[in-house]
C-alpha cells in the first residue's frame, strides 16, 4: 500500500503489450493509492522511466520492441527498483484466481 505520509504518491511504471495485463494491474495499483503510467513496448517505458523517474517498474520482458537495456543507463539515484515479468506469468496467476 502507498505510504500515506508522503506529500506525493509513489509511482510505478507499468509496461506491457498486452492490454488486460495493464487493466489489471492498473486497477490493482490506483486502488490501493499508487499513481501509475504506462508504456506498450520497451523503447517507450526507457522513455517513461526517464521522465517521470518512478519508484518502481514492472515490466514484460517478453513484449515486442522489448529493449529495456536503456534502463540500464538511468542514474543509480533514479533506479530505485525494477520487477521483471513476462506476461504469461501474469496469465497464469490471473486464471489460478478466477
Amino acid at each position: 500500500m502507498a505510504d500515506p505520509g508522503k506529500a506525493e504518491p509513489e509511482v510505478i511504471l507499468v509496461a506491457d503489450d498486452i492490454p488486460a495485463n495493464v487493466e489489471l494491474l492498473l486497477d490493482q495499483l490506483n486502488s490501493l493509492g499508487y499513481e501509475t503510467i504506462t508504456a506498450v513496448d520497451g523503447p517507450s517505458a526507457v522513455a517513461a522511466a526517464f521522465e517521470h523517474q518512478p519508484d518502481l517498474c514492472i515490466l514484460d520482458v517478453s513484449m515486442p520492441a522489448g529493449d529495456l537495456g536503456g534502463l540500464r543507463s538511468l542514474p543509480e539515484d533514479q533506479a530505485r527498483s525494477a520487477h521483471f515479468s513476462n506476461s504469461s506469468d501474469l496469465r497464469d496467476r490471473t486464471q489460478r484466481h478466477k
